[in-house]
């Protein structure tokens, strides 16, 4: 029964490091959508902080998203992030359980509607993530997501909603769009047991 605790112990100790902590995504006005009235997509700033700052290791914890569209027909629709370049988003929309981690192509903004289609994967109705990118105060980055309700041009609904996001306050760890944080992988738990094993082992020797 020892020997089952010990190896116990050394497991929770190989998956510690994988239990981070997501840092919630607020929004800090109100409304925050944007209304097709008239013909215009009014533009509408959000803005956005993170619940806390932990450590103090952002250089940013603020940052904010324009919604506008270009013309008196919806030829353009598109978000941008305005956070002094230490935070970029997904240069395409990400369906729920996406991964989000340094694979993705981050850029300052983004596409939901041209002409008479959505693009970049944007759907109507659907639950659409953006992947995002903090910079914290060493370079090194932070992945989360955030999440929109998208619409057509209806004459006075809301084009864009914004829902919820977070980011991973650990630095360079993936996320899932739509979860707080990754789930243990099958090889950080093969190694959490061989670590156990090792130390099974090394206690039969002595």
């Amino acid at each position: 029964m020892k020997t089952i605790n010990k190896f116990l112990f050394v497991a929770s100790l190989a998956l510690f490091p994988l239990l981070t902590k997501a840092v919630d995504v607020q929004s800090t006005s109100t409304p925050v959508f944007v209304n097709w009235t008239d013909g215009v997509l009014n533009d509408q700033l959000v803005n956005l902080t993170l619940a806390d700052n932990p450590g103090s290791q952002f250089n940013s914890i603020t940052f904010d998203l324009y919604f506008y569209a270009d013309g008196t027909i919806p030829r353009l629709a598109y978000i941008e992030v305005q956070a002094n370049g230490d935070v970029s988003i997904s240069d395409t929309y990400l369906r729920s359980g996406s991964v989000v981690d340094g694979s993705l192509n981050y850029i300052p903004g983004t596409d939901f509607f041209s002409g008479s289609l959505f693009v970049n994967s944007a759907e109507a109705g659907a639950d659409n993530y953006l992947g995002v990118k903090f910079m914290d105060s060493t370079s090194a980055a932070h992945y989360g997501w955030i999440q929109f309700d998208l619409n057509g041009f209806a004459e006075g609904t809301p084009a864009v909603t914004f829902v919820s996001g977070n980011v991973n306050d650990t630095a360079n760890t993936a996320v899932n769009a739509g979860g707080a944080v990754p789930e243990p992988s099958a090889l950080a738990l093969l190694a959490a047991a061989g670590a156990g094993l090792a130390l099974i082992a090394r206690s039969r020797r002595k």
